[in-house]
């Protein structure tokens, strides 16, 4: 099926001539699923790529330019010639699947604090069933946190449950249960959601283009912390609320539909008296805070790939965003005059950004046939010796770069996969954009074990250490309870201190070889302790009987010793 079938197009016949007529060298072609949304189709008619069906039919692989489907094999990544792109990455499950953007966040969250306190709470079930129960039950009874409950790889709003009561969790598969935000930002009592649509056309270097519109989601009902079951009271998502009669009040206040672009946001939060600008950072800041993950887990030698992301983000009542899912294939269906508004445009422009050109195209063909001539059957890679073609600057359209944000960023981004150091002043710079926006000054914390250790340590004499009897409750990283662990080292150290005292008085035959933590042998240390209990002894003798009979005593109890 072409595009323009796709689209809908009247004039386009089973018996069009390949290329409209064209000539083939002159053209762009998609290789495009037949199950893609018609938007996709769509925006690539308007742009004039053809079907790579239309292309000549030889053996070349080298004619589509942008691959665009559901799911890639590792082979077909590897086989990207150097002018085509795939509009997936591999391993970026890292974000897109909700409970390994979960775990990312914690790693990110215990190496970097709270700058990347960007993630509500959450727990994946049952595998951390016990630490869940933990937080339910160190909060008061009269102030229970409410928790939404979501299977860990699903989408659409399925099977989303709502709970404040340990005894209405059930599940029969993985979920991640994460803390509700319960006071969202309202407008004339609705509940809205935003969707941010996030373009990564690299990796390594990491860049990242964010587009200025998207869709704010709005529920059909009030909101009500009364009626949980109502998921139409909390609940966003499209699929939900599409088919859902509007009164006559919601209408007055949000208009037809369930969706507004961010556009019309932006218009009434500046008539509100708000600043849309100083939101706006914010929400490009977690965005980049989130992208940063695929450094770690997106293997190098993906030239070849981009990916467009659909960012759920939730502003709470104090204007803070926070991020609910990164969606890897965001909906694309033309539900409502909204959607085509905003969709189309971004597709577009997610195909002028990529930058592909006829030119760049043939000059890999070329390559190819004069490999052929060699008898080399195919171009396997791309030789870091081959000439390139000159790359025009990138056509922004409605996207803004948000990663690399300035050159020093930009010189930091290629080497962030290898060096934790370069990863942490690109973020230490995310944070400084924070600051400056008087936002709240977050506490910085240290990644090294020393520095963690030597501050939860109390010192001696101080109220942490007379509190003896009074452990807490509170469970470690480790899953052992703090009054456990506490315990635990106690007794370690007192069983180091017994050994080292024993190891002063054995003999020289009985000395250990093994190293200590400071790095020297144990048959070391205690020669240094005999050396320099013998001074001391040899030190006092002189003070009491003079030069002469120290040296007889100092002799004397070396023998005995």
């Amino acid at each position: 099926m072409s595009a323009a079938e796709a689209a809908g197009d009247p004039g386009c016949a089973e018996d069009c001539a390949p290329c409209d007529g064209e000539d083939p060298e002159q053209c762009l072609f998609v290789k495009i699923s037949t199950k893609a949304p018609k938007a996709v189709h769509m925006a690539f008619h308007n742009l004039g790529w053809l079907p790579v069906a239309d292309a000549p039919q030889d053996d070349s692989n080298a004619w589509w330019s942008i691959c665009w489907k559901g799911h890639f094999k590792v082979g077909e990544y590897e086989r990207a010639l150097p002018h085509q792109r795939i509009n997936h990455f591999p391993k970026a499950g890292c974000i897109s699947r909700k409970d390994h953007l979960l775990r990312g966040m914690r790693k990110a969250h215990a190496v970097h604090g709270a700058i990347y306190n960007i993630c509500p709470q959450a727990f994946v079930l049952p595998s951390e069933y016990t630490r869940f129960c933990d937080e339910y039950a160190s909060q008061p009874e009269d102030k229970k946190a409410t928790w939404i409950c979501k299977p860990h790889n699903s989408s659409q709003g399925r099977n989303i449950f709502i709970i404040q009561n340990l005894h209405d969790l059930s599940y029969d598969s993985q979920y991640v249960i994460q803390k509700y935000v319960d006071r969202p930002l309202l407008i004339s009592g609705y509940k809205f959601d935003l969707r941010i649509y996030v373009l990564t056309t690299s990796v390594h270097p990491l860049k990242v283009y964010i587009y200025r519109d998207g869709l704010a989601r709005f529920s059909s009902d009030k909101y009500d912390m009364n009626s949980l079951d109502n998921m139409y009271s909390h609940l966003t998502n499209t699929s939900i609320n599409k088919h859902v009669g509007l009164s006559g009040e919601r209408k007055s206040a949000v208009g037809a539909g369930c969706k507004w672009s961010l556009m019309q946001l932006q218009e009434y939060t500046e008539q509100s008296g708000g600043s849309w600008d100083k939101l706006w950072q914010r929400i490009k800041n977690v965005c980049v805070l989130t992208m940063l993950l695929l450094v770690q887990s997106v293997p190098k030698g993906t030239e070849a790939c981009f990916e467009l992301y659909g960012v759920d983000v939730i502003i709470d009542d104090q204007l803070k965003p926070w991020i609910l899912e990164v969606n890897s294939g965001p909906a694309m269906g033309l539900d409502e005059q909204v959607d085509r508004a905003v969709k189309i445009p971004l597709l577009e422009d997610t195909v002028r950004l990529i930058g592909s050109t006829p030119t760049a195209r043939q000059h890999v063909m070329k390559q190819q046939a004069a490999e052929s001539k060699r008898r080399r059957p195919r171009l396997n890679s791309k030789p870091a010796q081959e000439p390139k073609v000159a790359a025009s600057p990138p056509v922004l359209g409605g996207f803004e770069q948000a990663f690399p944000f300035d050159d020093e960023s930009a010189g930091l981004s290629a080497s962030m996969a290898d060096d934790s150091g370069a990863f942490k002043s690109v973020v230490d710079m995310i944070r400084d954009k924070e600051i400056a926006m008087n936002g709240t000054k977050v506490h910085i914390r240290a990644s090294s074990a020393c520095n963690k250790t030597s501050r939860t340590r109390p010192r001696p004499g101080s109220s942490a250490v007379n509190r003896q009897g009074r452990g807490t409750t509170g469970r470690t990283s480790s899953g052992l309870k703090s009054s456990t662990l506490d315990a635990v080292k106690a007794s370690s150290r007192t069983n180091e201190s017994r050994a080292t005292s024993n190891r002063m008085f054995d003999t020289q035959s009985e000395v250990s070889s093994v190293r200590t933590s400071c790095g020297l042998k144990s048959s070391t240390i205690e020669a240094m302790k005999r050396s320099q209990q013998l001074s001391s002894n040899r030190m006092t003798a002189s003070r009491q009987h003079g030069s002469t009979s120290s040296r007889g005593v100092a002799r004397s109890s070396m023998l005995d010793r």
